[in-house]
């Protein structure tokens, strides 16, 4: 490997002095889960029949039974088809229905009166259903005879990211219609796939058991809750939570924007590279990063459109003295690391278990990698010598030049393909180098303002322009040739 490494750097032809080288959901996963589409419904007294729904995660697998048990104490106030028989309605399903309903239809008595509240229940499941966390139903009847008009509740948007280190918290407000006899109250539910109430982020008032109560009063057309992020010191990322009008009651109903997306972003990851995104005519790519506690690349999000479109996440996974050990690339496939002296000196791609080809890496004495060499396995199951590369940087380690070479047959000087050069660096911060060779080297500190492609007896010149935001980072780049361009948008934490 060394003679071979040393005779291909001996053959580059240039010599520049300035470049050097859910529990029971678990337990039951054949189970179909069955659940209200609603946790809660406000109607009038005097509406038309309303359909009450219930989900199902995925088709049924065979015939069933649901039985939903009714509040017997205003039972008179309603109709239901089919009908209540001792307080519960039953509901027959066949194999591949996906969801079940009833119809409902409030009984107008014409008086002016209180609305009614009555709770619907799952109670039984018979067949191979499962009761889902959302078994309860509360509708609420609303007096049509009040002179009280119906409020609608929703959010007012405002799409908003705030920072961890942010003590004074964000206000969310509601909206209320008809405030002037608005009379009831709103509950709000939050869920977030990372976020920990009370470890990430708490509320005012607080959340509990899982909602947060906030009274409608008369002549209040606003009403808001504040969201205020938990500081912790460690890394986790960005935070979305989501926060839902689950059910209301009283003369309020709710609207059509039931939802608010909330965001809070890390402070330890605070202008720290998050990815990036290509466009060049039909062609794209997109990358996007995820940090571990560490601060160290966790999972890298791979979208790439060329131009069929296509989605991977590779995963990193680190040993014990914090060195990446492995990168998962797809489902079974590893590019699994060889550490020597601090440096990585062997990578191998291993197919479902299988080794397909290794590369092997040579640095120069500025730490740079200076070549490498891949072997692919035969069909005799024998790895031969497939590509080498070379590379040549200058003084201050940005990439210079990338040169790919194969073997010749008759074991002569390997053939030069191609070349790629990148000069004319500009003294800011590259975030994301235009050649990545391994995970712990970085081949481009600056920003070059050139980049040539030689190959196939075609040579291509790109100039490469830069926007910066505000605070200094590189937003944008503009790679313009001959008859063609490339945009690629830097985005960060």
């Amino acid at each position: 490997m060394k003679n071979l490494l040393l005779r291909l750097l001996l053959i580059i032809p240039f010599s520049v002095s300035m470049v050097s080288c859910s529990d029971d959901e678990q337990e039951n996963p054949s189970k179909v889960l069955v659940q209200f589409a609603d946790s809660g419904l406000t109607i009038p007294e005097n509406s038309n029949e309303r359909k009450i729904v219930i989900d199902f995660n995925r088709p049924a697998s065979q015939d069933g039974k649901i039985q939903i048990a009714v509040d017997t104490e205003h039972a008179k106030y309603f109709n239901t088809v089919p009908a209540a028989v001792n307080g519960v309605v039953s509901l027959y399903v066949e194999k591949n229905d996906s969801s079940a309903s009833f119809t409902l239809k409030p009984e107008n008595d014409f008086a002016v009166n209180a609305s009614k509240q009555v709770d619907f229940t799952l109670k039984e499941v018979l067949g191979d259903f499962l009761i889902g966390n959302q078994s309860k139903l509360t509708l609420t009847i609303q007096d049509d005879e009040s002179t009280s008009p119906l409020s609608v509740v929703n959010f007012i948007p405002v799409n908003v990211t705030i920072k961890e280190t942010n003590v004074d918290g964000y206000t969310l407000q509601l909206h209320v219609s008809e405030s002037a006899g608005a009379d009831g109250q709103i509950f709000i539910t939050s869920h977030s796939e990372k976020a920990i109430y009370g470890q990430h982020y708490i509320t005012e008032p607080a959340l509990e058991n899982g909602r947060l109560s906030l009274a409608a009063i008369p002549g209040a057309s606003v009403i808001s809750f504040k969201v205020i992020p938990v500081d912790n010191g460690t890394v986790n990322g960005e935070f979305e939570i989501d926060f839902n009008i689950a059910q209301t009651e009283g003369n309020i109903q709710k609207g059509t924007k039931v939802k608010e997306i909330f965001k809070i972003s890390d402070d330890e990851l605070e202008n720290k590279p998050k990815g990036y995104e290509i466009a060049a005519g039909t062609w794209g790519l997109k990358r996007s990063i995820e940090y571990d506690a560490l601060g160290r690349i966790h999972k890298v999000h791979v979208e790439s459109a060329t131009p069929a479109k296509s989605t991977r996440t590779e995963t990193y996974f680190y040993n014990a003295a914090g060195e990446v050990e492995k990168i998962n690339k797809y489902p079974n496939i590893d590019e699994v690391f060889t550490w020597q002296n601090n440096r990585i000196i062997k990578s191998e791609n291993i197919n479902y278990g299988e080794l397909k080809s290794y590369t092997e890496y040579d640095y120069d004495d500025f730490g740079n990698v200076s070549a490498t060499a891949t072997y692919y396995k035969q069909p005799d199951g024998q790895f031969k010598l497939g590509t080498l590369l070379g590379y040549l940087y200058f003084t201050d380690g940005n990439l210079y030049r990338a040169l790919t070479y194969v073997p010749a047959p008759d074991g002569d000087e390997p053939i030069l393909l191609s070349t790629r050069t990148y000069e004319g660096y500009i003294d800011a911060a590259n975030p994301f180098p235009m050649v990545d060779i391994l995970p712990t080297v970085k081949t481009q500190t600056k920003l070059p303002s050139t980049y040539r492609v030689e190959e196939n007896g075609v040579d291509l010149l790109y100039e490469l322009s830069y926007e910066f935001r505000a605070d200094g980072l590189v937003g944008k780049r503009t790679a313009t040739g001959k008859q063609t361009s490339e945009t690629a948008v830097y985005l960060y934490y």
